[in-house]
């Protein structure tokens, strides 16, 4: 699956998994620098805490998922193109389909 008919989605592929890395990245920052606020304010550094760590997962689970769909799909497109191709060349051939419905058999 080297060759994608369509590689502007396959950018858009490469670009949300690479934005889903990045939110693991600032979500993690911003879990430390929670962390670190703990001493001054407890109480606003377990929000910031909570929010970071639950945005960090949900995020990039979300932008990692919707990378990966847009892969599968665009194979199970190829795969499809290259089956349909296959059918029409035993159909064309003659040595494939249903030959009742042909003309030469009426």
């Amino acid at each position: 699956m080297g060759e994608y008919k369509y590689p502007g989605l396959k950018k858009v592929s490469e670009a949300l998994r690479i934005l889903a890395w990045a939110v693991v990245v600032l979500c993690s920052l911003a879990f430390l620098v929670g962390l670190g606020l703990s001493v001054r304010k407890p109480e606003a550094s377990g929000i910031l805490c909570l929010v970071s760590l639950v945005y960090g997962i949900f995020g990039f689970l979300y932008l990692y998922m919707v990378s990966q769909l847009i892969l599968v799909i665009m194979d199970i497109e190829a795969n499809t193109r290259a089956k349909s191709g296959s059918n029409e060349t035993i159909t064309q051939s003659g040595k494939g389909g249903n030959d009742r419905f042909s003309p030469e058999s009426h």
